[in-house]
């Protein structure tokens, strides 16, 4: 299942050449996103009330994943795993990761920060 993280999601959005192409690619497969997602655009929309109900209804077309025990532990283990490495990433990334490993999910993304985790189904456009 391909999950939509935040930088598709704004960039999409916004019209972007390139992540419009991929969603055309995609559209008719099965889509998802993360709760960490929906709390990272929502938080970004706040004070346009029209960029909100344009996030509100995209994510009701999408199965959100949740942040839950395992995802939690998933996470974890990917903080230790970039911490033993020397790398860091965003912690709200870190959270997004954990829930992408966790569900076995393609996490569709333009951030380049999610290449340092391993293990990480994720596509770039």
């Amino acid at each position: 299942m391909n999950c939509l993280e935040t930088s598709f999601l704004i960039d999409l959005l916004k019209g972007e050449k390139s992540a419009i192409e991929k969603y055309i690619k995609i559209k008719d497969k099965s889509l998802s996103t993360t709760s960490i997602t929906a709390f990272e655009l929502l938080r970004a929309s706040e004070k346009n009330k029209k960029a909100i109900g344009e996030m509100e209804r995209l994510l009701q077309r999408l199965n959100v994943f949740g942040f839950n025990v395992g995802e939690a532990e998933e996470a974890a283990v990917v903080e230790k795993e970039l911490m033993k490495e020397g790398k860091q990433i965003n912690a709200l990334d870190v959270l997004i990761a954990g829930i992408a490993r966790k569900n076995g999910l393609i996490l569709i993304t333009n951030d380049k920060d999610f290449r340092k985790v391993r293990n990480l189904r994720a596509e770039t456009y």
